[in-house]
């Protein structure tokens, strides 16, 4: 889902983006630890900052930025011009499916405060869980209900009451795909962060005969 203008002045807001690196991405690395080597992705790039965020701080292999709305893309293409042209990011017109991440593998996602914008966020949240490599990382930076619904946060922002969910609603559905929680923090219930890992090993179904044959032939 696109952004209107009073949340993408936020958004690119000095305020947003001195929170963003101060404490966002700090307190990310505190409660789930260096993301993984490799490619990286973060959904919802919007103008680029936290691309280059990311590219300065953690100086992954390569870089991909996903967003729905062109006018940030062209935004973020012109911030980061010199690393696109150096091959260092990759920037995606993506939908609220996520089918472009899907087609890819990376080793670490990033959400910053951008999983409340899209309507099917659990779709969302399946896709990147699909695109994540075995040991792979995802961080989490969510608005929830009690932020996103509110009578005043409505008059400015167009957030869609599909995409409203509450931490412990987050904390569930991505319990749910199978990812560990590595650690996780909630602010007063108005925004909080978790920081998951995909397993090396999936899931047994324990109902098929075939998985019981790996699972004794494994602990003998």
């Amino acid at each position: 889902m696109k952004i209107n203008f009073a949340e993408a002045l936020f958004v690119n807001s000095p305020v947003r983006r001195f929170f963003q690196r101060k404490y966002e991405i700090p307190m990310l690395m505190k409660i789930g630890g260096e993301p993984k080597k490799g490619p990286v992705a973060e959904i919802g790039c919007g103008s680029g900052y936290g691309l280059k965020l990311i590219l300065d701080i953690f100086k992954p292999q390569s870089l991909h930025g996903f967003d729905i709305d062109e006018s940030m893309l062209n935004k973020a293409s012109s911030y980061l011009a010199k690393d696109i042209m150096a091959h260092r990011v990759f920037l995606h017109n993506e939908d609220d499916n996520l089918s472009q991440l899907q087609k890819k593998k990376f080793s670490t996602i990033f959400f910053f405060g951008s999983l409340h914008h899209i309507p099917r966020w659990r779709d969302a949240l399946k896709a990147a869980y699909e695109g994540l490599e075995e040991g792979g990382k995802i961080y989490l930076y969510e608005f929830y209900r009690p932020l996103t619904m509110n009578f005043l946060a409505r008059l400015i922002a167009d957030h869609p009451r599909e995409a409203a969910f509450s931490h412990e609603e987050l904390e569930r559905e991505v319990l749910k795909h199978g990812l560990s929680i590595i650690g996780q923090k909630s602010f007063f219930g108005l925004a909080g962060m978790i920081v998951a890992e995909k397993s090396f090993y999936q899931k047994t179904n324990l109902n098929d005969a075939n998985s019981f044959e790996t699972v004794k032939t494994q602990t003998t």
